[in-house]
């Protein structure tokens, strides 16, 4: 696997491959029959996850809505880049909505058979609802959101016609999507969304990477794009042509930094806060993030 990509170099463990769910991806792509058992389990999930979009999407379709539910992220990538859908891991789907449809997708959820779950709520994740539904073969989740990232509403978003029910965004804005909720949203929690970003590059051999910079500064997203695009260079072997702040990059990303899921000390915190684009976004995550902590504690 070595001479496949430089992620590979790393020498992960079982319980690596589990935390970064990419045991499906490792059959699949690589050909590790080792995880052949995960990938059938995750297999049968995708396909009762998409069997229940579907019918979602014919009720949605029947509704007087403002705008096409939009559908992104693994749910999206099921349907466009990942053939083998036991190859990508999914727990949950991801629906973006415009606000004013909120109250007609929230009773077309209901009426399938989803409840709404209790979370705690705060300014970085308001704009969320999260659903489930039992089956006999899998719990099912979904996840409402009226907003992507907390700086930019609904509107904000570039979509697209996907399929006969669904929208998603468009290239650029999808890929500049992955890498801020990767980066600026998770701090590079989990790998395989690493590797959505890298066969979403090789797959669309489209994108043109000037435009991409242009619109990651209109989302104010640009430290996201390019801390993804230096790890995907570094790691993967793409010739992504941006400027880097190589000797802070080098430092911040490691094998260690990407494989390693529960990160904290030095690094960590300053890819959390250097990949926000400004000052003000990370200072103001940072209050109400301590604020929301102490709520928690005194409730």
């Amino acid at each position: 696997m070595k001479d496949l990509l430089p992620i590979f170099e790393f020498h992960f463990s079982k319980e690596d491959a589990l935390e970064n769910h990419i045991e499906g991806l490792l059959f699949a792509k690589f050909s590790l029959n080792t995880y052949k058992s995960a990938w059938k389990r995750q297999w049968h999930f995708n396909d009762c996850l998409l069997n229940e979009v579907s019918k979602l999407g014919e009720c949605f379709s029947k509704e007087q809505l403002s705008s096409r539910v939009c559908i992104l992220k693994g749910i999206a990538l099921l349907k466009t880049i990942y053939a083998d859908i036991g190859s990508r891991f999914m727990s949950d789907c991801d629906l973006l909505v415009d606000p004013q449809d909120l109250a007609t997708v929230k009773k077309v959820l209901l009426s399938r058979g989803f409840t709404i779950q209790k979370t705690s709520k705060w300014f970085a994740n308001e704009f969320k609802i999260e659903f489930t539904k039992n089956t006999e073969a899998v719990e099912i989740n979904v996840e409402v959101h009226t907003k992507l990232l907390y700086h930019h509403d609904f509107q904000k978003w570039n979509r697209v016609k996907l399929d006969e029910y669904y929208d998603t965004l468009s290239d650029e804005d999808h890929f500049l999507y992955l890498c801020s909720h990767l980066a600026f949203s998770h701090t590079f929690l989990k790998l395989f969304w690493l590797f959505d970003i890298y066969f979403l590059h090789i797959e669309n051999t489209k994108l043109n990477y000037s435009n991409l910079y242009s619109r990651a500064k209109e989302l104010k997203v640009v430290n996201s794009l390019k801390m993804v695009s230096y790890c995907l260079n570094k790691f993967f072997k793409t010739q992504i042509n941006f400027q880097f702040s190589t000797i802070i990059y080098s430092y911040l990303f490691t094998h260690i930094t990407l494989w390693k899921v529960h990160q904290s000390g030095l690094r960590y915190f300053l890819i959390k806060h250097l990949s926000k684009d400004s000052l003000f976004l990370s200072l103001k995550y940072d209050l109400f993030w301590a604020l929301n902590k102490l709520k928690e504690r005194s409730s």
